[in-house]
């Protein structure tokens, strides 16, 4: 059958999805390793993982450019200071320094992680033939798969802490594991649930708990 021809089920694409490269623990967010901003789309014989972290990536730029100003504001208030001979910093450099550090803080926390969900929030995939022209990062052959699991647990998220969420691991017929976590909302979770059982649900049906 022609990948165009299948049945496309639907997806759901979101910052706090991402798909687990196999290092470090499987509930822990890395920038490096699990880096978060994910869609996942099903057809009716594939699942398919799409990476939008350069949305992520993209949003942090302004907090990586305060972050760079405040840090060479300081190194240049601590210079001063020696080459002058004296115990303290000029008090000129106390505002912007404390200034580009708050604000870099409120990116890093908080703004940069809110734009990047609004524009992978904004991302709408309704076909087989959109999917298609989608840089992917993982395919999943329906019929190569032997047990999907659905688990709670707690993720990790160095900005946040540990937080409420969920695996998807995928046990293939060749041993390997595919493994997505989250910390989706429950109406996005409670959607991303519905298209797994869609998915596995058809004869030959596979093997689907649910913890």
């Amino acid at each position: 059958m022609s990948s165009l021809t299948e049945a496309f089920l639907g997806g759901v694409a979101a910052l706090r999805i991402y798909h687990y490269k196999g290092q470090g623990a499987a509930n822990v967010v890395s920038g490096w390793h699990n880096p978060w901003g994910y869609g996942l789309y099903f057809t009716e014989n594939r699942l398919i993982g799409v990476s939008y972290t350069k949305y992520l990536s993209r949003a942090y730029v302004p907090a990586w450019i305060l972050t760079l100003a405040w840090v060479a504001l300081l190194f240049s208030g601590i210079t001063y200071a020696r080459t002058t001979n004296s115990n303290d910093v000029p008090l000129w450099f106390l505002p912007p320094s404390f200034g580009s550090m708050g604000a870099s803080l409120v990116f890093l926390l908080y703004l940069s992680p809110r734009r990047a969900s609004a524009q992978i929030d904004r991302l709408v995939v309704s076909s087989t033939r959109e999917l298609e022209s989608l840089p992917k990062d993982v395919v999943v052959e329906r019929n190569d798969i032997s047990l999907a699991n659905f688990q709670r647990t707690r993720i990790y998220d160095p900005g946040r802490g540990f937080v409420r969420g969920s695996m998807f691991t995928l046990a293939l017929k060749n041993g390997q594991k595919v493994i997505f976590a989250n910390t989706l909302d429950t109406e996005r979770l409670g959607r991303l649930l519905q298209l797994f059982q869609r998915f596995t649900a058809p004869d030959p049906a596979i093997d689907f708990p649910v913890e």
